[in-house]
């Protein structure tokens, strides 16, 4: 009921089998302990977030529904971090607006599978990195999604790309260990169906992290994750990225770098003008770069744009 939660309450735990019906909150922080809510908000709810808000949905097409949502004053909203199978998604519905303010960030950075772990592990997700040798000079191959992976110094193969084109989300694979180097995890994902306008003047940043560093070898970096944007109008002079990770730069095994993300932002009408990113990031050295991802851009009666930006560098893996 209306009083489970309190207007302008800063901190919310444990929140199991809560229904919030009708009601206008603002949230500083939602501590979840590992369980899942369902905010039943109806047709009248709004969301303010106006703090670190960490906004856990186990399951991955469930979307939380709002009237208008605004993430204000310096306010940074994200989802838990997965492990080595898609649990944790951002979908968030308003039937009126949503604002995302210039100081403010979705931050899903390396929040996606998680890298590969011990002497000889893989990176999770189809498009984990590789790596098969136990010995201090193994480097990993970077996770791929939207790209593939870079491979390692040492020629362990990157991740395939992976992942839909059209409606992205899917989270960014894993780098492959090195020797006992953790590979970097790829990045979340988030979908935003907006009936009215979305202004983006903040950032919505779902990067793979970055490889690193243990006795000698470096592990791949981490794939970038979704970003799938679907509104009436889009607005704004924020930023959307979902870049890979850079492979763990080791002198004896070199880490591959992550392959780009998947961005899909669908708008009856447009007026943003920041950047879209969706890079593959080099490898170090004679390690390999991952492919650069997709980023779909469809606005109106016209045909969509398909925008495979390899950020200056050279190919070295493949996008599909």
């Amino acid at each position: 009921d209306n009083g489970a939660l309190t207007p302008s309450s800063s901190a919310l735990t444990d929140l199991d089998n809560t229904n919030v019906a009708n009601a206008s909150f603002s949230l500083d922080t939602i501590t979840l302990n590992n369980t899942w809510v369902q905010l039943k908000t109806g047709a009248n709810a709004s969301l303010t977030v106006t703090g670190a808000t960490q906004m856990e949905q186990q399951s991955t097409t469930t979307l939380w529904k709002f009237a208008s949502i605004t993430v204000t004053n310096g306010a940074t909203l994200n989802h838990s971090a997965n492990s080595s199978t898609h649990t944790f998604s951002l979908n968030l519905e308003a039937t009126g607006n949503m604002t995302l303010t210039s100081t403010s960030t979705i931050n899903l950075n390396s929040l996606g599978l998680a890298g590969g772990t011990g002497c000889s592990g893989n990176g999770s997700g189809i498009g984990g990195g590789t790596v098969s040798a136990c010995a201090n000079s193994s480097g990993g191959g970077g996770g791929g999604h939207g790209g593939a992976g870079g491979n390692s110094s040492n020629g362990y193969a990157g991740g395939v790309s992976n992942g839909s084109l059209t409606q992205p989300v899917t989270l960014g694979s894993g780098g492959g260990a090195g020797y006992a180097a953790v590979g970097g995890a790829g990045g979340g994902a988030i979908y935003l169906k907006v009936t009215g306008t979305l202004t983006l003047d903040g950032s919505i940043n779902t990067n793979g992290g970055n490889g690193t560093i243990n006795s000698g070898s470096g592990s791949g970096g981490g794939a970038g994750g979704s970003v799938f944007i679907d509104t009436s109008t889009f607005a704004g002079i924020g930023s959307i990225s979902a870049n890979g990770g850079s492979g763990g730069a080791s002198p004896s095994g070199i880490g591959g770098g992550g392959g780009g993300g998947r961005v899909a932002v669908y708008a009856l009408a447009n007026m943003h003008t920041g950047a879209i990113q969706a890079f593959g990031v080099d490898g170090t050295g004679t390690a390999k770069k991952g492919a650069a991802g997709t980023n779909l851009k469809k606005f109106g009666s016209a045909n969509g744009d398909l925008i495979i930006d390899k950020n200056s560098q050279a190919i070295d893996s493949r996008t599909d």
